[in-house]
């Protein structure tokens, strides 16, 4: 009897054994898997295969997935296999020579997730290609690119691209950024740290204080910024109790970049003295997102060393269906 029940011991100790030696080989083999596994929204896997360099780092600032650009372009004389969206020949550094501008939707090779990437190819007379990836995602209702333009933006004689991205968002449609220079072979996008400015960060510094009769102060103290919306045309406001009004003081901006048409969107366009402008509306709520009581406007200049600079920015208050100016600091005369 002993024998059968040192026995039965020895051999229950042994499956023990063997069920941790397996347990941990089990999950060794899936830790190589989970640690691999990338968020849809990441291009550091695509930019290295492109570029052969580590990329920049992914914004963090948006609430919704922001595209992140190839540090620097691809060269060779490769063709890219994808569908060509855009297509034209301009002349981008005014030698008398076209390049050939194109924008392409490419499949991610090797991607599970039926994601793409958007590719602005350059390509020269004697055959050379630069392309830069401004975008990479998963398959969905949104376009690769909205717009393109090409302007001088930088002042140094040549024109750079200018790409609208859009993207979609839980209330509104979103907006997002892509300047490409082709003769230093560099992209900007925003948002990103490439412009210097992390926006979670600067719509922090933001406060709210009603001071009655309508008047809702707005404040970031790091800029010396002071601006005034009056709520007094807004649906939520109370002409019977200000200790309602108040509630006001909770308002916040948001650090997305909508579009919501007309004149809130992503834009460039020349200031009194001929300068291009970059601006990035960013929505100012009250009690709710179904609640927006004004905008901010961030305006940016790049010079003609590709650097972009915060010249400054503007607040404006809804009132009725026009924007009025609330507020203004200007850091770049």
């Amino acid at each position: 009897m002993k024998k059968i029940t040192v026995g039965l011991i020895f051999l229950a100790v042994l499956i023990s054994i063997g069920a941790v030696i397996y347990f941990k080989k089990d999950r060794a083999s899936d830790s190589p898997v989970l640690n691999n596994s990338e968020p849809a929204t990441t291009t550091s896997s695509s930019q290295e295969e492109t570029t052969g360099k580590q990329p920049s780092p992914e914004p963090q600032e948006t609430q919704m997935p922001s595209p992140s650009p190839s540090p620097t372009p691809d060269e060779g004389k490769h063709e890219i296999n994808g569908n060509v969206l855009y297509s034209e020949k301009i002349d981008l550094d005014g030698n008398g020579e076209d390049e050939k501008i194109e924008i392409i939707k490419a499949p991610v090779s090797g991607s599970t997730k039926g994601e793409y990437e958007g590719i602005l190819s350059v390509a020269y007379s004697d055959g050379t290609l630069q392309k830069a990836v401004f975008v990479r995602r998963a398959e969905g209702p949104v376009g690769v690119f909205k717009s393109v333009r090409f302007e001088d933006i930088d002042g140094d004689g040549s024109k750079e691209v200018f790409i609208i991205i859009p993207d979609s968002g839980a209330s509104f449609n979103l907006n997002y950024l892509f300047v490409y220079n082709h003769n230093l072979k560099r992209g900007l996008a925003f948002p990103g740290p490439d412009f210097g400015i992390n926006l979670s960060d600067f719509v922090s510094g933001f406060t709210f204080d009603y001071k009655g009769n309508g008047a809702l102060i707005v404040r970031n103290s790091e800029y010396g910024f002071e601006g005034t919306i009056d709520l007094k045309d807004n649906i939520n406001y109370s002409e019977t109790s200000e200790e309602s009004n108040k509630a006001y003081e909770r308002s916040w901006v948001d650090p997305t970049p909508l579009d919501l048409g007309n004149d809130f969107m992503l834009s460039l366009y020349k200031d009194e003295k001929g300068r291009f402008v970059i601006k990035a509306p960013l929505p100012v709520f009250g009690l709710a997102t179904l609640d927006m009581i004004g905008e901010i406007d961030l305006l940016f200049t790049i010079d003609n060393n590709f650097e972009p600079h915060l010249k400054g920015f503007v607040l404006y208050d809804f009132d009725a269906d026009r924007k009025v100016k609330a507020g203004e600091c200007i850091l770049i005369q």
